[in-house]
């Protein structure tokens, strides 16, 4: 009997990634070795990109915890600028000028290319396949970066994660103007992982194609894996369903809800409010994950496996913050998820993954 072909999935989630190494760093002392030696297929979203690149290249669970508590504060403001940009919002309602992001994109962009995460390593110098989910804005379809895949080799890791972490209304799009990439679109204008009606095409005003965050189609990347996988072969045998184990994890479901009164009353300033965490962005990218997370698990049964922490409306939680007693919370909720099963549920895990 063949051996499971292990997929790691990552949810996207902002600063919320963190909650997830930590769970990982467990799993890692669990198995006693890098994560990228047990697992056969890593994949991304948004922050999970993060995740799931740093991993495959073999960057240690401990080592990225470290990296989201030490230069989280480098992508998202703090509290004090987080006033200040909410205000600055406010006056743009007024004059009617949106035109820009809530979030400069200068430190996502610096921080990635940092040498002690990507630099300027290419997205096919990954040793294991690694999928990201993004979405192009302009030809309207989903994304999907295949380190396996020449047309995305020759893409700098940064440049695929920032492609999948542009939240809409959070930060900038990026515009990927890859030479492979965009050969490959010229010579093939019907490039795409579905059968979009609309031609694909480059943007007249510019040489590359402007990309933003995958969480507006999977936030959850486990089913793309999963059908990813069964294109591959291993040992010149087609991989099927009964031989896929999923390990997929989220960044944290809130538990403070949207009351019926909000839902009926709430305008764009309520929905796009960024003390309150973008509630839109939320809504939307908890609704794909979830949605995700039924299909995969209806799909592969007891082989797919979510970890998904319960995050107590009292935490207070945001995904776009990164002082000391947000990432504090985050922490906090991924030990009480480890001490309350979860602990349990990574046994579980570690003993399919050696079976």
């Amino acid at each position: 009997m063949a051996s499971k072909f292990k997929i790691l999935a990552c949810d996207g989630g902002g600063i919320r990634g963190l909650l997830t190494t930590v769970i990982l760093e467990r799993l890692e002392q669990k198995l006693d070795a890098p994560l990228n030696e047990h697992f056969d297929m890593f994949a991304g979203t948004s922050t999970g990109s993060i995740i799931a690149c740093a991993i495959a290249k073999g960057m240690s669970a401990k080592d990225l915890r470290k990296f989201y508590e030490d230069r989280g504060k480098d992508i998202f403001p703090n509290l004090t600028s987080l006033n200040f940009l909410w205000n600055s919002l406010l006056e743009r309602i007024k004059t009617g000028d949106l035109s820009l992001p809530l979030f400069p994109s200068d430190g996502l962009d610096r921080v990635l290319q940092d040498k002690d995460i990507f630099g300027d390593i290419l997205f096919g110098t990954l040793p294991k396949p690694t999928l990201v989910v993004s979405y192009d804005a302009y030809n309207r379809t989903a994304v999907v970066f295949k380190s396996n895949q020449p047309e995305f080799s020759q893409i700098p890791i940064w440049e695929v994660c920032r492609s999948s972490s542009a939240a809409p209304t959070a930060f900038s799009g990026h515009i990927l103007s890859d030479p492979t990439y965009i050969a490959n679109l010229r010579q093939n204008p019907d490039h795409s992982i579905i059968k979009n009606p609309l031609t694909i095409k480059i943007p007249p005003e510019s040489n590359g194609v402007p990309l933003i965050d995958g969480g507006v189609v999977a936030n959850n990347p486990s089913l793309c894996a999963i059908a990813e996988c069964l294109n591959l072969k291993r040992s010149s045998e087609p991989v099927s369903l009964e031989n896929i184990l999923v390990a997929s994890f989220g960044t944290g479901q809130m538990e403070d809800r949207i009351n019926a009164e909000s839902v009926k009353t709430w305008g764009v300033l309520d929905w796009l409010n960024i003390k309150k965490g973008l509630p839109l962005l939320e809504v939307f990218s908890d609704g794909s994950a979830d949605l995700i997370d039924y299909i995969s698990a209806q799909l592969l049964k007891d082989q797919y496996n979510r970890y998904q922490p319960l995050v107590p409306k009292n935490k207070h939680i945001s995904t776009f913050q990164a002082d000391p007693t947000n990432l504090e919370s985050l922490v906090e909720v991924a030990n009480d998820f480890l001490n309350q099963g979860g602990d349990s549920q990574l046994d579980a895990l570690v003993s399919a993954i050696h079976s």
